[in-house]
């Protein structure tokens, strides 16, 4: 059976629940789950508005078929006349629901993003620790998925990323994933792209 928006959007901030605990930074972790838990909130309220509207209506058609008794002609123009209008409240309301779903959608996607964005600054933070006090002879260190200076597209130590050129610059960069620069960016710039990344100061 496919799922609901609702039932997705539930899967999404769970996910993002599960992924929480993981983030050691104080302040992001609880800032994240107040938004998270301010959504679930908002979309509890409008699930239950929408029940409501629909149980309010049902009671108003009941009320109104009871009121009416034998009255078959009038009865069936009574009953045509509350279901459209029945039709007519739920499909606005559905409306306001799909855009406020929506919304919710992209706002965990959002929280889904930053929490990415913190972990993978947490799994660079011991590597660029430990190039920041490293001597200019000793050597670098890189992501584990990124291949290291044995590789000669790296730079081994600080001295080394000194006098690479614009191209080995260039193609470092790729190596190690980070925003293409346009060709005209200075050798200076692009060493300092790399600089910053691996937390070598420069």
């Amino acid at each position: 059976m496919a799922q609901t928006d609702f039932q997705r959007l539930a899967v999404g901030l769970q996910i993002l629940r599960d992924e929480i605990p993981l983030i050691s930074n104080m302040p992001i972790r609880d800032a994240l789950q107040q938004q998270i838990n301010a959504i679930q909130e908002e979309s509890n309220a409008n699930r239950q508005q929408m029940a409501d509207l629909f149980e309010q209506g049902l009671a108003q058609l009941r009320d109104q078929i009871a009121q009416l008794g034998g009255q078959n002609a009038q009865l069936r123009d009574q009953i045509a006349e509350v279901q459209a209008q029945l039709r007519d409240q739920i499909a606005e309301v559905q409306a306001q629901l799909g855009g406020q779903i929506a919304e919710l959608r992209g706002d965990t996607l959002q929280l889904q993003g930053q929490v990415g964005l913190v972990q993978n600054e947490q799994q660079l933070l011991p590597m660029r620790l430990y190039n920041a006090s490293a001597s200019e002879l000793a050597p670098l260190r890189y992501p584990a998925a990124i291949p290291g200076p044995n590789d000669h597209i790296l730079p081994a130590t600080r001295r080394h990323l000194s006098t690479f050129s614009a191209n080995q610059l260039q193609a470092a960069s790729q190596a190690l994933g980070l925003p293409a620069l346009p060709a005209n960016t200075l050798v200076e710039d692009r060493r300092r792209q790399i600089a910053d990344y691996i937390g070598v100061s420069y």
